[in-house]
C-alpha cells in the first residue's frame, strides 16, 4: 500500500532516503508495541509458536530492507524498463506464515480461501496508482475487511484467518493484480510488498488478527 495522506503502501517505488524514513518510524512503532506486548499477544493467537517470535518480528523488520529482484517489464515506449522486486520482510515472510497456518490449521482453508477473495476484491477496486509515490488505499481498510470476513466466516479460528486474509489479500489486490498497472507509475524499480513489515502487508495483517 501507498502511504499518503489518505494510504498506505505495498507496491513501492525504490527510494533510499524513503525507506530510511520509513525504517526509523518502523522502529519507534515497532518499540512501542514491545512495551504494550501487542504484538507476542497477537502471534500467539494466530497460531504462531512463541519460539518463533524474536524470528518473525526480526525476519520482517530487517527484511523490510531488502528487495529480491524477479524480473524487468519490456522498456515503456520513450522510456525506460521497470525492475520488479520482491520485498522480503513485506511479501515473503507474510506469505511463509500465511502458509505454515495453514499447513497447521488446514480445517481454515475453506474460509481462508473466501476471506481472501473478499480482501482482494476490495483492495483491487480502492486502489490506485500514484506516479512518484506507489499504490495508494486506504490504509485500515485492509484491516477491517478481513476482520469482518474472519468473525463471519471463521469465528472460531478468526484471528489466523483474518491474518491470512489481510495479509495476502492486501498482496494480492493492491499489488500483484495491479502490476499491469506498471506504466502509470513510470518508476524504474517497484517492490511487491512495499518497504515491509509496517508499511501495508505484514500490518495488515496483524491489524485484521487483532480487530478479529
Amino acid at each position: 500500500m501507498a502511504e499518503p495522506a489518505t494510504g498506505g503502501r505495498s507496491l513501492r517505488l525504490g527510494s533510499w532516503s524513503r525507506r530510511t524514513l520509513v525504517f526509523a518510524a518502523a522502529a519507534t512503532f515497532l518499540l512501542t508495541l514491545f512495551e504494550m506486548d501487542v504484538l507476542e499477544w497477537t502471534l500467539e493467537r494466530v497460531g504462531i509458536p512463541h519460539r518463533w517470535y524474536f524470528t518473525v518480528l526480526a525476519a520482517s523488520f530487517f527484511g523490510s530492507l531488502l528487495n529480491l529482484p524477479l524480473g524487468t517489464t519490456p522498456a515503456r515506449p520513450g522510456g525506460a524498463s521497470t525492475l520488479i522486486a520482491l520485498n522480503l520482510g513485506g511479501g515473503l515472510v507474510p506469505v511463509l506464515l500465511s502458509i505454515h497456518l495453514l499447513l497447521t490449521q488446514p480445517s481454515i482453508a475453506l474460509p481462508v480461501l473466501l476471506a481472501l477473495a473478499i480482501v482482494s476484491a476490495t483492495t483491487h477496486a480502492v486502489s490506485r496508482p500514484v506516479p512518484g509515490v506507489g499504490i495508494a488505499m486506504p490504509v485500515l481498510l485492509a484491516p477491517i475487511v478481513a476482520a469482518g470476513a474472519a468473525f463471519l466466516l471463521a469465528p472460531q479460528a478468526a484471528p489466523a484467518v483474518a491474518y491470512i486474509a489481510g495479509a495476502v489479500g492486501t498482496l494480492v489486490g493492491a499489488d500483484l493484480l495491479n502490476l499491469r498497472r506498471l506504466d502509470i507509475l513510470a518508476a524504474p524499480v517497484v517492490s511487491i510488498g512495499g518497504a515491509g513489515t509496517f508499511d501495508g502487508i505484514f500490518v495488515s495483517g496483524m491489524l485484521a488478527a487483532l480487530l478479529a
